[in-house]
C-alpha cells in the first residue's frame, strides 16, 4: 500500500472511530453485521469457535464482533494504519478483549503475507497458538486496497482445512463505478399521479480508474478508491484454485433499486446489493455471481 494512503488512513481514524462508534453505527448494525452473521452461520459455531484474522480492522468493530458472538476463540487484528491500531487497542483493553491481538499489517504487501505466514505460532496473552486460520474476514475494505492479488495468493498457506474467507463489498455499480446520480418526472399509469424516479446512470464500469471518495460524511481527508467489476474481485481466486459463493442473487431486485436508485431508505434497502463471498481449500461450490446482471442494465 503506497504510504500516501496509509497516512490518508492515519488522518482518518479519529473521525472514522467517532463516527463509526466502538459499537457500530446503523450501517453496520442494519447491513454489515447482519450479512457477516448469516456468512459465518453453518461455518462457525459456539461449540466449535474458531481461530480468526480480521484484515483492515479498522477500528476493531469486526474483532470485537466475532468474539461477543461466540464465533472465534481468538483473533488477530490487522491494519496497515497504527493509527487505526492505536484506537482498536484501546476498545480491546477497555472492555478486557483478551482473545484479540494485533498486528500492523498491510494486505498489498507479499513481504507481509509471507512474515506472517511463516510464522506458525504467534503468543496472545502468553498463549501459544495453533498456526493457520479458520476464518479470515475482511469486512468492506476490497475497494480500499490497490491490488488484492497477495491476498489471494496467501490464502492457500492461511486457511486451515475446511476454514472460510469472507469478504464484504457493496455493488460496484453504486459505489466505485462513477456513477451519476438521475432524477426523472413521469405520471403513473394506472393513478395518473406524478412520481419521481430517482436512480443511477451508469455509463463506465469495466474500466474505471482510481479516484478519491469519502466513505463518511464529514471526514478531514478523502481516500483513495479502487473500481473492481465484481468478476474482476474474484478472478484471482479463480486463479488460484478458490471458488466464491455470493450470499444472495437476485437480479430482479437489483433492477427495481437501479430504477429506485437510493433514496431516503436506500441505505437500508442496499443490503440487497450486499455481497459476501466465502470459500475454502476444499470448496469447489460454483455460483452465480450477483455483479454479472450488470452486463444487462
Amino acid at each position: 500500500m503506497k504510504e500516501d494512503t496509509i497516512k490518508t488512513w492515519d488522518a482518518l481514524a479519529p473521525h472514522w472511530d467517532k463516527t463509526i462508534t466502538a459499537h457500530g453505527n446503523i450501517y453496520w448494525k442494519r447491513l454489515q453485521a447482519p450479512c457477516l452473521e448469516r456468512l459465518l452461520s453453518g461455518q462457525v459455531t459456539t461449540d466449535r469457535r474458531a481461530k480468526c484474522l480480521d484484515l483492515a480492522t479498522g477500528n476493531g468493530l469486526v474483532a470485537r464482533w466475532l468474539v461477543d458472538h461466540g464465533y472465534a476463540r481468538s483473533v488477530l487484528a490487522t491494519d496497515a494504519s497504527s493509527e487505526m491500531l492505536r484506537i482498536a487497542k484501546g476498545h480491546f483493553a477497555s472492555m478486557e478483549y483478551r482473545e484479540i491481538a494485533t498486528r500492523q499489517m498491510d494486505v498489498t504487501s507479499d513481504y507481509d503475507w509471507s512474515m506472517l505466514i511463516g510464522e506458525d505460532v504467534y503468543t496472545n496473552e502468553g498463549q501459544e497458538q495453533e498456526g493457520g486460520f479458520d476464518v479470515v474476514v475482511m469486512n468492506m475494505a476490497l475497494m480500499d486496497v490497490e491490488t488484492i492479488e497477495p491476498l489471494a495468493n496467501a490464502l492457500a498457506e492461511l486457511l486451515r482445512p475446511e476454514g472460510v474467507f469472507v469478504a464484504t463489498l457493496l455493488h460496484p455499480v453504486f459505489v466505485t463505478s462513477n456513477a451519476a446520480k438521475s432524477v426523472s418526472i413521469s405520471f403513473n399509469p394506472e393513478t395518473g399521479e406524478q412520481q419521481v424516479i430517482r436512480g443511477r446512470l451508469v455509463t463506465e464500469y469495466l474500466d474505471v480508474p482510481p479516484f478519491k471518495g469519502i466513505a463518511v460524511p464529514g471526514q478531514p481527508v478523502k481516500q483513495m478508491y479502487y473500481h473492481r467489476p465484481c468478476k474482476g474481485s474474484f478472478r484471482h481466486s479463480s486463479d488460484t484454485g478458490w471458488s466464491w459463493t455470493p450470499w444472495k442473487s437476485r437480479p430482479l431486485r437489483l433492477r427495481i433499486l437501479m430504477r429506485r436508485g437510493l433514496s431516503r431508505v436506500g441505505t437500508l434497502r442496499s443490503c440487497l446489493l450486499y455481497l459476501g463471498s466465502r470459500c475454502g481449500k476444499w470448496h469447489r461450490r460454483y455460483a452465480s455471481v450477483a455483479a454479472e446482471i450488470s452486463s444487462n442494465v
